[in-house]
């Protein structure tokens, strides 16, 4: 009842081998062995001795030279690599495994090793460990830190790791890739959240169609701020009104020049060359035509943003819900709108004052200029405002 919960970030990673204890055992203990022979003791003496240092050490002493000869078993080959895994572990549960390493438990534990998953360099490891830290040009190490990355939403790999999390996710479409990455997205914080334009874009998209990667990273950007724009408290901005004002010929749909002429009254802040980049890429289908529903589909609008709740589309029902302006014809006004999109005249043909506007009243001699309330004369002819009597100063 609480809704998402939010993710933690990944910043450790922790490198296991669960066998390690066992088998580094069954190489450590006759390594001991013929050392404590070759020392003098029996050969029962020396057993117990080698099965003591081996599983619990008593000394110092002892345990340095459980290391020694734990080292040699590295340098000799350790486990294979097919049995270690890779796991995202939180801080707090980092600090832990820190604290069972510097206490004699680690002494009967299997190795492991808590790595940074920036660069896989080693943090702290098991005292003597055989089978970690792996090298980190090791294949399955590569990979799994390059999916425990992808998991905590970075976005910069290389070409090599693109190749890997290619081999990775192949069972998984491209919208699951997305739907998975931008979902963990959604549940952390983060500086950035557009990846259209960083390497992981070629994850999400067909081989085939990587020369549009940089026109969909415009598009993904002009739509963050066109979202934002619709979304901010000061927004004057009727989305659905603009579209139709810039449809001359009223058949639901705009020539190229119309959306760039759309796009740039929105002041988004992006060049000429994005826009026409971008509109291009909004005509899926090449008609050189670019729909309602094209142009709210590919900026993923929210339904919530647009002016009418059940503007699927530009269609005939649409059509007859609107009302034409006495005064200039516009035909493309709403129900809700008191006043014509184009010259601001209400639909009983009377010129309507805007809100947060006075009107310098022409039958007092004024001019018929609009003018912001914080103004109490005329910016064209210094008339005072009708109210000027009523105001207190």
């Amino acid at each position: 009842g609480l809704g998402d919960r939010r993710l933690k970030n990944v910043l450790v990673v922790l490198e296991w081998s669960p066998k390690s204890f066992a088998s580094r055992l069954t190489k450590l203990i006759p390594l001991l062995h013929q050392h404590f022979c070759e020392e003098g003791l029996t050969p029962n003496a020396a057993a117990l001795r080698a099965l003591g240092v081996a599983t619990a050490p008593r000394t110092k002493a002892d345990v340095d030279l459980r290391i020694q000869f734990s080292t040699r078993l590295r340098d000799a080959g350790g486990i294979d690599p097919e049995e270690t895994y890779y796991v995202a572990v939180a801080l707090a549960e980092a600090e832990t495994l820190r604290r069972v390493l510097h206490t004699r438990q680690a002494t009967m534990s299997s190795d492991f090793a808590l790595l940074s998953i920036e660069d896989g360099s080693a943090i702290d490891v098991t005292p003597g460990a055989v089978a970690v830290p792996a090298p980190l040009d090791t294949p399955r190490k590569k990979l799994a830190l390059s999916c425990l990355r992808f998991v905590n939403c970075d976005m910069h790999y290389t070409d090599d790791e693109l190749a890997g999390l290619e081999r990775a996710f192949a069972g998984s479409s491209i919208p699951d890739r997305i739907h998975f990455f931008e979902d963990c997205l959604r549940l952390r914080r983060r500086e950035k959240y557009l990846w259209g334009d960083t390497p992981l874009a070629k994850l999400f998209t067909d081989k085939a169609e990587w020369h549009l990667l940089e026109a969909r990273a415009r598009l993904q950007q002009m739509g963050l701020a066109l979202t934002r724009l619709l979304r901010s408290p000061k927004n004057q901005v009727d989305l659905l009104a603009l579209f139709s004002r810039m449809d001359k010929d009223s058949d639901g749909a705009l020539t190229y020049g119309e959306t760039q002429r759309l796009l740039e009254d929105l002041r988004l802040g992006f060049s000429p060359a994005d826009i026409a980049t971008v509109v291009e890429l909004l005509d899926q289908e090449e008609r050189h035509r670019i729909t309602w529903d094209g142009l709210v589909g590919a900026f993923a609008l929210p339904p919530e943003l647009l002016t009418i709740a059940d503007d699927a589309g530009l269609d005939g029902d649409l059509e007859e819900q609107r009302w034409v302006c006495s005064n200039c014809t516009f035909a493309w006004n709403f129900p809700g709108d008191v006043e014509c999109q184009v010259c601001g005249y209400g639909w009983d043909g009377t010129l309507h004052v805007p809100s947060d506007k006075w009107m310098c009243d022409p039958a007092m001699g004024g001019c018929s200029l609009f003018n912001d309330e914080s103004l109490f004369y005329c910016e064209i002819c210094n008339k005072s405002r009708p109210n000027l009597n009523n105001i207190r100063f």
